[in-house]
């Protein structure tokens, strides 16, 4: 169904731009009014030109309708992964998961903050997270442990099985507050 959004989107796109183009040009006399009724007049002088103009009336009317539809339904359509098991099955909504790995995070006392995106797609879920961490640690270990928890909470505790692929973006390091308090305590001794 995309493939129809995207084939509808990028059509009315090339349409509205024909028009605007076309005002644009009438507006600085490119060409003038005279000559439009006069085109106009050529294809409603044909029964063919007429059957194609009514056609094409037809078909930005079906347009226009599609492109309102699919607004409304994207609204409304919340991002969910599915799997079945034994007893059916289960959909788990992506911000369900986005929450989850954020108190999955704060159990990593290396972790200050984080912010996670997740997408599903046919290869599986790929989880981009922004984090903040606290100073004094590794940043390489930090992320792999929190990818390799993440991953593991993901597969094991949820159930999902194809985990693609997990990125940590490490946006902020942030002293600890009794390391403020000692660089403080430093600098106050130097004067």
């Amino acid at each position: 169904m995309r493939m129809l959004e995207k084939a509808i989107l990028t059509l009315a796109t090339i349409i509205f731009l024909m028009v605007g183009i076309a005002s644009i040009l009438l507006s600085i006399h490119w060409f003038t009014w005279d000559e439009v009724q006069s085109f106009l007049g050529f294809i409603a002088g044909n029964k063919v030109r007429q059957i194609g103009l009514f056609t094409l009336g037809f078909f930005l009317i079906t347009i226009s309708f599609s492109i309102w539809i699919f607004s409304f339904l994207n609204r409304h359509r919340e991002q969910t992964i599915a799997f079945r098991n034994s007893l059916g099955e289960v959909r788990i909504s992506l911000a369900a998961l986005e929450d989850f790995i954020k108190k999955i995070a704060s159990e990593i006392p290396e972790v200050k903050s984080i912010r996670s995106r997740v997408s599903a797609s046919k290869k599986g879920l790929e989880v981009r997270n922004t984090v903040t961490l606290w100073s004094n640690n590794n940043i390489s270990d930090v992320a792999n442990d929190l990818q390799f928890t993440i991953k593991k909470y993901l597969q094991d505790i949820l159930g999902i099985e194809r985990v693609n692929q997990i990125k940590v973006l490490v946006s902020n390091i942030s002293l600890e507050s009794r390391r403020i308090e000692e660089i403080m305590g430093r600098m106050s001794g130097r004067k």
